[in-house]
């Protein structure tokens, strides 16, 4: 068991600093390094990249604040500033995930580019992006506490020892960034468009299924809003996999 560890911000000297905003900023550079890298091997134009990645993080944080404040309404309908406080944490990852392809879509559209080829490219740099973020979920801004649990990975939270789902988070997510990284060369998902960004969606969907069960959302005829999103989007992407593998 550990101790949970919750620092929110960093202080040097007379400079404080938000400890959620620098990690998401790393990872924010982690996922450009990776992107450029992956599009210079494809020789793909590195500026549709930069373009890409700035609206899907800006569009991002919108679509996932948005949807966080609806889902606790509660929270934020006697004091409506709050919703803009984005540096104080809560986000609803599905909420930013929806408005960002649809954002990346409307671009890649207007640019007259294949929206699968950059997906793929995009896809193991928005991983590593998320696996660092998640990091900064477990010490920044005190969420995604679990349920209680007498397993001995468990962290102590206000004296009870209760799952941490962003670090079950971060630790699946890098999983996942090496297996996209391991199969993006593979003949198959270099010969068929789009395969390793629904591979990532596939499995996304349903890792992240598994670790909401640990999570304290309310549930709804026994699954959160998440796990009835995750369904719909694993369905979706297993029938856009499965037609691709057929042409």
């Amino acid at each position: 068991m550990l101790p949970y560890i919750y620092y929110p911000e960093i202080h040097i000297w007379k400079l404080t600093i938000m400890t959620w905003g620098l990690i998401a900023a790393i990872g924010f550079l982690a996922a450009v390094f990776v992107s450029i890298k992956e599009a210079r091997s494809r020789n793909i134009n590195v500026d549709h990249i930069y373009n890409i990645l700035f609206i899907l993080v800006f569009s991002g944080i919108i679509g996932s604040r948005i949807m966080h404040v609806i889902l606790n309404w509660s929270d934020y309908s006697q004091n409506l500033l709050k919703i803009f406080a984005v540096w104080e944490g809560g986000l609803a990852f599905y909420g930013g995930f929806i408005l960002a392809v649809i954002a990346m879509i409307l671009y890649i559209r207007i640019k007259k580019l294949n929206f699968w080829e950059y997906a793929d490219i995009i896809a193991p740099g928005f991983v590593i992006g998320h696996a660092i973020g998640r990091i900064g979920c477990y010490i920044a801004d005190g969420g995604h506490i679990g349920k209680a649990t007498t397993m001995p990975w468990g962290v102590i939270y206000n004296g009870q020892l209760v799952h941490s789902t962003s670090i079950y988070s971060a630790v699946f997510l890098f999983a996942l960034f090496g297996l996209l990284i391991y199969l993006r060369r593979k003949n198959t998902y270099q010969s068929t468009k789009g395969l390793l960004f629904l591979t990532y969606v596939i499995i996304y969907a349903a890792g992240r299924f598994i670790i909401d069960i640990f999570r304290i959302d309310p549930t709804y005829l026994g699954m959160t809003v998440t796990q009835y999103a995750l369904i719909a989007v694993f369905i979706a992407a297993a029938v856009i996999t499965g037609k691709k593998l057929k042409q």
